[in-house]
């Protein structure tokens, strides 16, 4: 009976005992969720604050309109010690419009197409952005469709709807010079400050390159002409490197400039190569990358007009006495007008 009494008046202690660890945990709960909650927000709120902060300009004054028109190509060369075969693209050229800021500029472009000539299908995106003395720059390509022409026997050329190329890079460029001008500020009218500058440029890249076709890209009439190394169905290539250069942006007068930035690099390539009768991987790693900027334009108070040929070119080693050249090409004429203008 003692025992039954005791245990009766324990019993009411344990369910409190229950009832408060519960609601500790609850509590608990409840103010891990809420600071998570909170940290959540925060991070989001830094999110957005960045890419408000990045992308976007809240001056009218910094917006323009502009039409533009544009040349890209993206062709590729093979050749051994005594043949080169040329792979060209068609339908290069395009127009549009677009809108511009101090912080982005945003062009879109339709392709122009020839009834004349075979289709080359693409997409291509090239783009960039600064942050401080940062630039970042990504490259995205795709094309299917190669006239191909031997440019030592001059054979007449023949178009080529299997073969296909795909292409992606991410490049980082440091900029030395704190004064240097944003390329987003010359691209879209907004340096009116007359002034020259340069700065030297160092940083990393790394690319992914894809070329596929359903047989040889070596056409019937220059079969002979290349080892069966050359042959080539499907090279798959990933490289990395480093590159360093300069970059002047001189101050012409009547509101005229010119923008030079030439970056040459080194890096390191691995290959995988399916060719008609064997498959391999080049014992030579090197690659040799070369960047080229050349812009020429005039930063009107109401309206601006900029001409700029972006080129980059990768030399590459294919073993057994064969190499590769590609050559991406980014040749643009834009006429901006301002919304509010800029004054001196």
């Amino acid at each position: 009976m003692m025992i039954g009494t005791r245990f009766s008046r324990f019993l009411p202690r344990c369910n409190c005992i229950y009832l408060a660890l519960v609601l500790l945990m609850v509590t608990t709960s409840q103010s891990s969720l809420l600071a998570q909650d909170s940290l959540k927000h925060k991070k989001d709120k830094k999110l957005v604050h960045l890419i408000d902060t990045l992308l976007i300009d809240k001056d009218l004054n910094n917006w323009s309109v502009r039409a533009v028109t544009s040349y890209k190509d993206n062709r590729f060369n093979l050749s051994n010690s005594n043949n080169t075969l040329q792979y060209t693209p068609n339908n290069r050229t395009g127009i549009g419009v677009g809108i511009a800021t101090s912080k982005i500029i945003a062009d879109i472009v339709l392709n122009i197409k020839s009834s004349n000539e075979e289709q080359t299908e693409r997409f291509d995106f090239q783009g960039n952005v600064q942050i401080k003395q940062n630039i970042i720059s990504l490259q995205v390509q795709n094309y299917q469709g190669y006239n191909v022409r031997n440019t030592t026997t001059g054979e007449p050329e023949i178009f080529r709807k299997d073969i296909r190329t795909f292409t992606t890079s991410l490049s980082f460029m440091h900029m030395f010079n704190a004064n240097t001008k944003t390329l987003s500020s010359i691209y879209s009218g907004l340096n009116m400050d007359n002034k020259s500058s340069g700065t030297f440029l160092a940083g990393i890249y790394v690319s992914y390159y894809l070329i596929q076709a359903d047989s040889s890209i070596i056409p019937e009439s220059s079969k002979d002409l290349f080892n069966q190394e050359a042959h080539i169905e499907q090279l798959n290539q990933f490289s990395f490197g480093v590159a360093g250069g300069y970059g002047y942006y001189l101050a012409l007068p009547k509101n005229f400039f010119i923008l030079v930035a030439l970056t040459p690099g080194l890096g390191m390539g691995f290959q995988n190569i399916q060719a008609e009768s064997l498959s391999y991987s080049p014992q030579e790693l090197w690659e040799i990358y070369l960047f080229l900027n050349l812009s020429l334009g005039y930063n009107g108070s109401r309206f601006y007009v900029e001409l700029s040929d972006k080129n980059k070119w990768n030399y590459v080693p294919l073993g057994n006495g064969n190499y590769g050249l590609t050559n991406a090409t980014n040749l643009k004429l834009a006429f901006g007008w301002k919304i509010k203008g800029k004054k001196k």
